[in-house]
């Protein structure tokens, strides 16, 4: 099933707990979708914003930021 499709099915889900069991059957493979298949950029796009405004030498806290790619980058 490509991601298309994925993000399909978890779009329709009709409740909270549907869209859980979808995402937890996804999981191992989610990661590997954003960055493989779909040219995923917005870590790139958020270290570039932050960049802007705190020195290299700042500290980030990255919590609840989905699965860490972004706190990879930063």
């Amino acid at each position: 099933m490509g991601i298309k499709e994925k993000v399909n099915q978890v779009y329709s889900s009709n409740n909270n707990q549907e869209l859980t069991i979808k995402y937890y059957i996804w999981a191992d493979e989610y990661e590997q979708d954003l960055i493989g298949d779909s040219d995923y950029l917005s870590p790139e796009k958020v270290r570039d914003f932050i960049l802007q405004y705190v020195p290299k030498s700042g500290k980030i806290l990255d919590a609840g930021l989905g699965t860490g790619l972004a706190g990879k980058v930063l």
